[in-house]
């Protein structure tokens, strides 16, 4: 009998030449190949597996044991694919769902503000149970989703995502870790939705006001909320808030302080 051991299996990357496989660039594709780095990404989740439900968005190939459904993420019913598996979060209330992925960077803001809005209303994935996010996203999109207040990334997917989640860059990638190299570099965002949603108002309402207040970035908010004369500065002083600063500089529960009285007063903002 021969002491030789048994050929190693071919790296993911030589399966991909072999097979032909390829990233499409229509897509926003490009994969991580490296095992070392989707093993930290993987660490980034802090996945106990006893009681959790995966659902990854856009699967990369592996050699796991996988159920892979095709289609849409902006089209397709959460309910639908959890339906496909048993529904393994419906049997267990602990159980934690989590969602993860290497989003296609032209897609990821509207995927992440869909799933935002599903948190708020409790359905889809987060209908019934636990739930976290580790998603990887082009680093100036992360920047974004974690920015504190008073800096420059500090926008309405920062008010976004803050109201209802805490939100975490756990992970930076740089473009080399990408086949094929995108012109960016990328980072792993954690999400893990607040007991208590800062929200004072809908989803909806609330990125409805944040695209009109950030749309005017530059400007104090007095000049911003002078659009309604005199009703606009009422909502400030309703809000109890320093009409000189600008909606940047506005903590997430101040700025859902202010979303709160500009709905109450019935305040017309453009589309």
């Amino acid at each position: 009998m021969s002491s030789r051991g048994l050929p190693r299996l071919p790296a993911v990357r030589d399966l991909i030449k072999l097979y032909g496989l390829s990233a499409k660039s229509q897509l926003s594709q490009n994969f991580i190949l490296d095992k070392n780095v989707t093993d930290k990404i993987a660490k980034c989740a802090n996945i106990i597996p006893e009681s959790s439900v995966v659902v990854e968005v856009g699967p990369e190939a592996s050699g796991g044991r996988l159920k892979v459904i095709q289609g849409d993420m902006l089209k397709v019913d959460h309910m639908d694919i959890l339906a496909r598996f048993g529904n393994p979060t419906s049997q267990d209330p602990d159980t934690t769902l989590h969602l993860v992925g290497n989003l296609p960077f032209s897609v990821a803001t509207p995927l992440l503000a869909q799933w935002l809005g599903r948190l708020w209303e409790k359905s889809g994935f987060f209908a019934r149970h636990q739930s976290a996010m580790t998603l990887m996203f082009q680093k100036e999109v992360a920047d974004r989703i974690v920015a504190p207040v008073s800096t420059s990334p500090r926008g309405r997917l920062s008010v976004a995502a803050q109201s209802l989640c805490r939100a975490r860059l756990a992970y930076n990638l740089p473009g080399s870790s990408f086949v094929p190299r995108p012109k960016v570099d990328a980072a792993v965002v954690h999400l893990t939705p607040l007991d208590q949603p800062l929200l004072a108002v809908t989803f909806a309402e609330l990125e409805h006001v944040s695209r009109f207040l950030f749309s005017s970035r530059r400007k104090t908010l007095r000049r911003i909320m002078r659009n309604w004369d005199d009703r606009g500065l009422v909502c400030l002083e309703e809000s109890d808030l320093d009409a000189n600063v600008r909606p940047q500089d506005l903590t997430t529960e101040q700025f859902n302080r202010l979303a709160a009285s500009i709905v109450r007063s019935n305040l017309v903002m453009p589309p």
